[in-house]
């Protein structure tokens, strides 16, 4: 069962139940092997002193070295590591959790020594110089991170705003600044915590195998954290932040060629029920034909881009929502990013000008409603996680299903949200090494280097009133399941080990029926083993490069199946080709088929040729850049006969042109052999029809499975 409390505790001084306390049991779990809890704070990194960046994060920190209960400081991490588990917290912008997992027997002394770090912590001076270098040392980690220094770019160039604040903290911030000030840093974590940390705001999860009776009689001990009735301290009506400047480059640390433009919206966290930016995200994201992306990709200015709103953070709060499109760019969409920008827009204009659509908003709500009824349980702590953090933002009935689920139909809330996203009001970010040396301005906390820039109002004007170009809203997804019943097995053995259902010269089939998960959905595993495929070097490139084609654009092709959860994965091993197939079984077969046609169609795959090559290029020589590669690397070329470095790999793949693509055949790399495993939803019976299926695509000619 899993139990969640909200709004539990007793007032200053009073030992009494209070009033508005709630449990509630959301779901049956019943086979668990660990239990866990998370305990979230609504307060965060935007409520402390301006004068002491980081002191919720180091509250966060100094709650875990013991409590007037249990007063060693290592206690609560000793006793989860006796009982198998293990702990972590979080600080964001608004909220605090902590969280640990640990054996089921182990719960109620867990609970308990959670509970009393809230009840009476000791927040003792002995431990802040040690706690302080946790700080830091977790800053330090963070200062490698291109992620993380665009962030503080982001931050740094803020209006006033409570967000605009270093939340990570570090010694600087902590100890050295705030001395200079004569500032006690602990008087401040004292009375920050006396201040904010209220049992009135504050949520629990629990999660166990254990009766939900027993549960409740095990949290009960929260209820005496101390609550001192304070207001929500939240931002909804702070002014939704602006930036000095529209538009930055910045050089990264890792060579990453990418454009982000952003946008930041009134918040979305109350509009759940209909998920408008969701709507849009659909779109904006999506790789099929007529997409902002297949079009980037026909130009050749770019290889992938996600879109949307992430989670926490910048991304969204109670005062705003950050949408954002990363787009990765190409050397040629990098020297013309403009014209990237103002194919975004007119996207977007067609977007405005088409949408709302309701059998968008239909296909979505089914998908979702699809995903959620054949959810697999999650891991206990990643759950009471992720439920801790929905009880923050959705109403009590949607704690479990608020964040998967569309419950209404809301268009203007989904015109609110493309109207917002206007060429005035973006933020763009141009990220490539070749800015080293024009970027001179750098972000004081995790030094990242970039220069502001501006556009001209003439391009704002131009963006303003371009039209939709050539883009077009996706077609319905012909891909979606609707037939979920379970299929009769048809093969005898245990169905704890897979049984060979045919076995010959050409092929071996492995087949693993389904009697414990009963979900309807299948998975299937091609191994293709081909005689010449790595018989010199650049054969293996060529074909590596066929593969990250035919992925590309089969990705564009195939986007609707992947929506409809189907997925696939087109590798290239050493031996020859591996395919991986799992999704709902319903309309497997029909992707199946599509896709080999397309595999086997190398006429197309001259798709965006140069971007992904260039990209191919790049990555091979940056991969020995890691020592946990470059390592694997020479160990491989001590042990095996044949084996190619990555430097020979990259210059192999600067050799190959378009018209090598053009004239390469998957029958050019010799004769075939197969070995599958399938199993899940699907008979027998059908995977000799995705046999036969598959041998039609690859031709006759045969590999000897003594060649292998």
């Amino acid at each position: 069962a899993v139990v969640s409390t909200q709004s539990t505790g007793v007032s200053d001084g009073d030992t009494t139940k209070s009033e508005n306390s709630s449990f509630r049991a959301h779901k049956n779990i019943d086979s668990i092997d660990k239990a866990a809890a998370c305990l979230t704070v609504r307060v965060g990194s935007a409520h402390e002193p301006r004068e002491i960046p980081g002191l919720a994060h180091f509250l966060e920190h100094m709650l875990f070295m013991g409590c007037k209960k249990y007063p060693n400081e290592n206690e609560y991490d000793e006793y989860l590591d006796k009982f198998g588990g293990s702990s972590n917290a979080s600080t964001d912008y608004e909220n605090t959790s902590y969280v640990f997992d640990v054996s089921a027997e182990g719960l109620q002394g867990a609970l308990d020594r959670l509970a009393h770090q809230f009840i009476a912590p000791l927040l003792k001076r002995s431990s802040v110089g040690r706690e302080v270098k946790a700080v830091d040392s977790e800053y330090m980690m963070g200062l490698q991170s291109d992620a993380e220094r665009r962030e503080a770019i982001t931050i740094s160039l803020l209006d006033s705003h409570p967000f605009k604040i270093f939340s990570a903290g570090n010694k600087q911030s902590l100890v050295d600044t705030p001395r200079r000030n004569n500032i006690d840093t602990m008087r401040e974590l004292t009375k920050f915590y006396e201040q904010y940390y209220s049992a009135n705001i504050m949520c629990l999860c629990v999660q166990s195998p254990d009766t939900l009776d027993k549960l409740e009689d095990m949290v009960q001990i929260f209820e005496k954290i101390p609550n001192r009735n304070i207001p929500l301290p939240t931002f909804e009506s702070h002014p939704i932040p602006k930036q000095r400047c529209n538009f930055i480059k910045y050089n990264p640390v890792k060579d990453r060629t990418k454009l982000f433009v952003d946008w930041f919206l009134p918040s979305q966290m109350p509009h759940y029920r209909s998920k408008p930016d969701e709507h849009v995200e659909w779109c904006v994201a999506h790789e099929g034909t007529g997409s902002l992306l297949a079009e980037l990709k026909r130009q050749g200015l770019a290889t992938s881009l996600t879109a949307g709103v992430g989670a926490g953070g910048l991304d969204n709060s109670s005062n705003f929502s950050r949408f954002s499109i990363e787009i990765d760019l190409s050397s040629k969409g990098l020297e013309h990013y403009r014209d990237v920008i103002l194919l975004t827009f007119q996207y977007l204009a067609m977007l405005k000008l088409h949408l709302p659509v309701e059998w968008i908003y239909e296909e979505m709500k089914k998908m979702h409603q699809i995903d959620f009824d054949y959810m697999e349980n999650e891991d206990a702590y990643d759950n009471v996680e992720n439920l801790s953090d929905n009880m923050t933002m959705f109403s009590e009935e949607h704690y479990v299903s608020g964040s998967e689920l569309l419950f209404e139909y809301r268009p203007d809330l989904i015109t609110e949200v493309l109207n917002a996203m206007t060429p005035e009001a973006m933020f763009v970010v141009l990220q490539s090494q070749t800015f080293a040396e024009e970027c001179t301005s750098i972000e004081p906390w995790y030094q990242g280097t970039f220069k502001e820039c501006s556009f001209e109002p003439r391009f704002i004007q131009a963006l303003s009133c371009t039209g939709p170009g050539n883009f077009h809203l996706p077609a319905r997804n012909l891909y979606i399941p609707e037939d979920f019943k379970l299929k009769d097995i048809d093969v005898e053995g245990p169905p704890a080990a897979p049984v060979v259902i045919s076995d010959d010269p050409k092929f071996k089939i492995w087949y693993h029926k389904d009697e414990v998960f009963e979900q309807p959905e299948c998975m299937m595993y091609w191994h293709i083993f081909c005689e010449k495929m790595g018989v010199d070097m650049k054969t293996f490139a060529l074909n590596s490069l066929y593969a990250e084609l035919c992925g590309s654009r089969s990705a564009e092709l195939f986007y609707p199946a992947s929506l409809a959860g189907l997925a696939y994965q087109i590798k290239l091993g050493r031996e020859g080709w591996i395919l991986k197939f799992d999704g709902y079984s319903d309309k497997m077969f029909k992707f199946f088929s599509a896709l080999l046609q397309e595999f086997a169609n190398s006429s197309a795959n001259v798709f965006n040729f140069q971007a992904i090559k260039d990209s191919m290029v790049k990555e091979t020589r940056m991969a020995t850049i890691r020592p946990k590669k470059l390592a694997d690397e020479i160990r491989q070329r001590m042990l095996r006969l044949e084996y190619y470095s990555s430097e020979e790999m990259a210059t192999a793949l600067e050799s190959i042109t378009a018209e090598d693509i053009k004239n390469h055949k998957i029958s050019s790399t010799g004769g075939f052999y197969i070995e599958s495993l399938c199993g899940g939803n699907v008979t027998s019976t059908e995977v000799e029809e995705y046999l036969a299926r598959l041998r039609t695509s690859l031709g006759d000619e045969v590999m000897p499975r003594e060649r292998i």
